[in-house]
């Protein structure tokens, strides 16, 4: 699962997460195309709005959680 099918599987949208992430629709659909990779702090702030561990997180991006330096 991708980082989008994963956000489209707890039913919501971009622009959801991207307010609750505080940042914008454009760049969670950046993250999603790949054109841009996410901070590690990304993955654990998503992990807790989702309420998963990062290592549940991280299973279900099926190595797709490779953040960048």
């Amino acid at each position: 699962m991708n980082l989008a099918s994963f956000r489209k599987s707890m039913g919501v949208s971009q622009e959801w997460l991207a307010n609750k992430m505080d940042l914008t629709q454009v760049t969670i659909s950046r993250y999603e195309q790949g054109i841009h990779k996410p901070s590690l702090s990304f993955y654990y702030h998503l992990a807790y709005i989702f309420r998963h561990t990062t290592k549940e997180l991280a299973d279900k991006l099926d190595g797709e959680f490779v953040p960048r330096d």
